[in-house]
This record gives C-alpha cells, sequence and structure tokens, in this order.
C-alpha cells in the first residue's frame, strides 16, 4: 500500500486503492490529463506492478528485504528509461521526470 501511496503523489493523483488488476489497469483514464501524461501513468503503473513482483519473488526466494524508497526509485528510474526510449509523442528530461511535471 505504501507504494501505491507514494506513486499517487508522485503522478499527482487521487492515492491508488485497487481490489484487483484490472482496478489498476483503469487507473489512468480517471486522471483528467493529457494523453500523453495519461500514457506516461499507464506505464508507471505497469512498471509499479513488475517491480513489486520482483521485489516479492527476491523476497521469497532469496531473503531480501527491499526499502519502499529504493523501490519508488527503482520504479522512477526504469519507467524513464522506459518512456524516453519508447514513447514517440512525450520527451522528457529526468528533472520533469522527478517531479512528474512536464
Amino acid at each position: 500500500m505504501l507504494i501505491w501511496c507514494k506513486i499517487g503523489e508522485w503522478c499527482n493523483i487521487p492515492p491508488i486503492f485497487a481490489f484487483t488488476f484490472k482496478d489498476l489497469l483503469i487507473i489512468h483514464k480517471n486522471s483528467s490529463t493529457s494523453r500523453a501524461k495519461q500514457k506516461a501513468i499507464y506505464a508507471v503503473i505497469l512498471i509499479t506492478c513488475w517491480v513489486i513482483w520482483r521485489s516479492r519473488n527476491a523476497l521469497i526466494f532469496s531473503g531480501k528485504r527491499v526499502d519502499p524508497d529504493r523501490l519508488l526509485g527503482e520504479i522512477k528510474s526504469t519507467a524513464y528509461l522506459w518512456i524516453k526510449h519508447r514513447a514517440k509523442n512525450l520527451k522528457v528530461e529526468w528533472e520533469q521526470w522527478c517531479t512528474f511535471k512536464f
């Protein structure tokens, strides 16, 4: 829950409360921002799921605990690289990305 709250705060959207995976996949549609920003939020949601899953596997299979702030940093950097190299219509610099103001 802490990670999802931090993601909502970073993306300037209401706190994320999802009961199913489908709920997570439609969160971006509820934001009243530009289409490009909605796509960025969608990418962040997908990457967050992936990072949480990897963290869970590291805990279960290797006994590794990960600090939530470190996870958030990993989410931000991974999402930035993904968006920067995959998005056609969104040009964003790291400083803008860290505040999610672009």
